[in-house]
Formats: C-alpha cells, sequence, structure tokens
C-alpha cells in the first residue's frame, strides 16, 4: 500500500497536474486529431452477419481477470458465444504476458498489442489483419475515466474503427459516475453510431445521456449470465461450514471490504476502515449468532481484498472472535465464488460483482459503496437504500453496526425482493448479448 501521507511522494503527486496537462498536449490532443482525419476518409462497410470471429477488448487489458468480475463479465460472454457458435475463434486483446497466460487458460487467443496499439492507424492495421465480424467491450467501470481516461480512448477506438469495417461493435453495460473525466465527451461523441453503448443502471444511463449525444441502452450487468460452479472443491467447504453454522443456530454472512473504497487512500485510511469493520462485526457478534465468510473477491497486488480482509480476521481473533470466522487465501474463479455465495444467508461486500453474483443466485445482499456505482444496481432490484453505506459513514459512525444488526434482522423480507426481481434483471442482462448472438444464430442458418 502506497503511503500518500509520506513527503516526497506528496511532492510527487504535486506534480501530477502539470504531468496530465503535458499528456494531453502531446498525446491525447494528437490522438484525437489522428482519429477523426483517419474517419473522415473511411467508409462504413456493411455489418457482418457471420460469427466465425469475435475480438474482446478487456477492462484491464494488463492481468485480465485479476478481478474476478472482469473474470465474471468475460466468462458469461464466452459461455453465450460458444453455445450459439462452439467453432468460434474468441480473439482478446491483452497487455502483458501475464494477461496472456490467463486468456490462453479460457481458451482464448491472445493478441498481446494493447501496449502497441495507441495510433489510431495501428489500431486499423491490427483489425484488418484480424477482420472480426463481432467485437465486444467489456465496460465494467473504465468508461468514466476514474482510473484514468486512455483505457476509455483506446477501447472506443477499437469499437469504431471496428464497426466502420463492418464489426458488430458492442460496448457491455458499464456504470458511469457523477463525475466523469470531460475528455470523453468528445470520445464517445466521435464513435459511430453503429456501436452499441449499454448502460448497466438506470442511474449510470441518466448521467451518460445528460454527458454525451450517443445513442444508448438500458440493460443490466452481463455478469449475472455466468454460470456458477457448483462442484468445486470451495463449494463443498463453504456447503459444509454454512451446514455447521446453521445446525448452531447461527446465520452465515459473507463480508467483503477492500483498500479500493479510498481513491488513492493512506494506509491509516485503510486501517481506520478495518477497525472500524472490527469493531461492527465484534458488537454485532455479542447480540446475533453469526459466522462470517470473509470472501475476497479481487485478487491484484496492493488493492486486492485479502489486504484488509485478512488483517480484519486477525484482529477480531484479538478479540476473541476469530473461532467464527472462515478465511480464504486461495484464488479462485468468480464461477467458484458465485456457487459458494449461493448457498449463504446474505452477503455485505464492497466489490460490485461479488454483489452481482450474489444476487444472481438469489441472496440478500447489502453494501459498502464507492464510484457511487451500487445504487443504479440496487434500484435495479428495488433495494432500499438503507442497505448502501459510503466508507465515511463507516468511519465517521456506528452506522456499519447498526445496518448489518437491521440486515440479519429483515433477511428473509430482503431474500423475498430479491427473488421477485431477478427474472426481470436476467432479462435486462441478456440485452448485452443480442446484437451479438442473433447475428450468430443468422450466421449458423
Amino acid at each position: 500500500m502506497i503511503n500518500f501521507e509520506n513527503p516526497l511522494r506528496k511532492g510527487i503527486l504535486s506534480l501530477f497536474p502539470f504531468l496530465r496537462t503535458v499528456k494531453r498536449h502531446f498525446i491525447w490532443k494528437p490522438t484525437i486529431r489522428s482519429w477523426q482525419s483517419l474517419i473522415s476518409s473511411m467508409p462504413i462497410a456493411p455489418q457482418s452477419t457471420q460469427n466465425n470471429v469475435f475480438l474482446i477488448i478487456p477492462s484491464d487489458p494488463y492481468t485480465l481477470t485479476g478481478s474476478r468480475g472482469d473474470d465474471a463479465m468475460i466468462d458469461a460472454l464466452l459461455n453465450l458465444v460458444t453455445k450459439n457458435n462452439p467453432h468460434a475463434q474468441i480473439n482478446i486483446v491483452t497487455g502483458s504476458n501475464e494477461a496472456s497466460k490467463e486468456a490462453q487458460k479460457k481458451g482464448l487467443i491472445p493478441l498481446e498489442i494493447w501496449k502497441h496499439a495507441f495510433s489510431p492507424s495501428r489500431i486499423l492495421q491490427e483489425l484488418k489483419a484480424l477482420s472480426p465480424d463481432a467485437l465486444v467491450v467489456v465496460g465494467a467501470d473504465v468508461m468514466d475515466g476514474y482510473y484514468n481516461s486512455y483505457l476509455p480512448l483506446h477501447a472506443i477506438m477499437f469499437a469504431d474503427i471496428a464497426s466502420r469495417l463492418g464489426a458488430r461493435s458492442v460496448i457491455l453495460g458499464f456504470s458511469f459516475n457523477k463525475t466523469p473525466s470531460l475528455l470523453l465527451k468528445q470520445v464517445f461523441e466521435l464513435a459511430n453510431p453503429a456501436v452499441k453503448i449499454n448502460l448497466r443502471d438506470s442511474v449510470s444511463l441518466d448521467r451518460f445521456e445528460a454527458f454525451c449525444d450517443h445513442k444508448t441502452q438500458l440493460v443490466a450487468d452481463a455478469a449475472f449470465y455466468l454460470e456458477p460452479k457448483l462442484k468445486s472443491k470451495l463449494a463443498d467447504e463453504v456447503k459444509e461450514w454454512v451446514e455447521k453454522a446453521h445446525a448452531e443456530n447461527a446465520l452465515a454472512i459473507v463480508f467483503n471490504i477492500h483498500p479500493m473504497l479510498f481513491k488513492k487512500g493512506s494506509s491509516k485510511q485503510v486501517q481506520n476502515l478495518i477497525d472500524a469493520a472490527a469493531r461492527a462485526i465484534e458488537a454485532v457478534s455479542s447480540s446475533r449468532s453469526v459466522r462470517w465468510f470473509f470472501l475476497p473477491h479481487d485478487f491484484r497486488k496492493d488493492v486486492g481484498d485479502n489486504d484488509c480482509l485478512l488483517p480484519l480476521a486477525a484482529e477480531l481473533t484479538k478479540r476473541g472472535v476469530g473461532d467464527n470466522i472462515l478465511t480464504v487465501e486461495k484464488n479462485y474463479t468468480a464461477s467458484e465464488l458465485k456457487a459458494a455465495v449461493g448457498q449463504v444467508d446474505g452477503v455485505i461486500t464492497a466489490r460490485m460483482h461479488l454483489a452481482i453474483g450474489s444476487l444472481g443466485m438469489g441472496r440478500p445482499v447489502a453494501a459498502i459503496t464507492y464510484q457511487d456505482k451500487f445504487q443504479g444496481l440496487f434500484r435495479h432490484f428495488n433495494l432500499p437504500n438503507w442497505l448502501l453505506l459510503s466508507p465515511q459513514e463507516i468511519l465517521e459512525s456506528d452506522a456499519l453496526e447498526k445496518m448489518i444488526l437491521r440486515f440479519l434482522d429483515e433477511n428473509v423480507e430482503i431474500k423475498q425482493c430479491v427473488e421477485n426481481n431477478l427474472p426481470s434483471i436476467m432479462a435486462l442482462s441478456y440485452k448485452n448479448f443480442e446484437f451479438i448472438l442473433a447475428a450468430a444464430a443468422q450466421g449458423e442458418s
């Protein structure tokens, strides 16, 4: 964890605005001009009706699946495409050898071109060589520029240029925060109107439509279509753990927090979060019969969930609650984790896609929010706002303890609400894939 309170690092960080200005002048503006010049003279080819070659642009080209949310969206796409056409060639753009190896494990063909495809002419060259019938951008939470503006810029250029060459270009449902990078307005509006842009909740849709002019579609997250791996070592272990909890008349509850709850957070902020969570769980455990499952959903270095969850378990062990805690240190796939959460009584999580996996299995969910992403997801399910807490609320009050207690007490009612709304959400999730799968079915006829 980077200590941003260190004076030297404070000095380095003070240079960031200047460096951003330099990058904008020497990289961003020339790239936009080059793209505009390219597409101004580029005819738009007829849209492909074949389904032989697919290209995926991931939301993290460097680790690919370090976040199990990315893993979930990619696997959901793969499952549906291969069911429609088992012989499809599915390629994915990568930016590292690590990501290429992960792609190969999934049966994908890695194209390690991300670091070299930063110019529109190079993107055109690569797309002409591959000639994809469909291009899919895994939108996730990167398209508003929260992490950086260059990833969505290049992803959209891929989608735009591919669509002009005749590929069916789709951006899977993504969230859009309330303070997007203003640089991206021009980027979205330059994209060919034929590029299908999906927003994964109504809050994000309203923000996007107010931000720029490009036709959109409301969907639910693509990861709702991830198939759980019901037979696995993790599923067996969790099943046994839940059965033991129930035999002791205790509820089995997943709990998840992570360092990314604070953008560029200091070590002190993260430690304060761990301490606040420990106080809340200790207090709840003194008045309710609960067994806690500290489940990570992101395994990336320095931002992974166990950077918080394992110290939290250690702190609670000191406080005498350790016997009631199950931890996980091994890396599991998104489909394994989805099967695991399907067996518990409820999930309290700060990871969007752990919430999605849990809701997709009909589990009650409460959330610790960041990037204001969860509001739209919970609106999909008509879940009440009291199930959402900000990190700041946790640090400054006993709100987490109160929320957990109410979550436990209203567990049955929340579960019923989730189950009632899940069929309509699954239909919305499927809308991510209709453009691709309709063409796939046509191609097979």
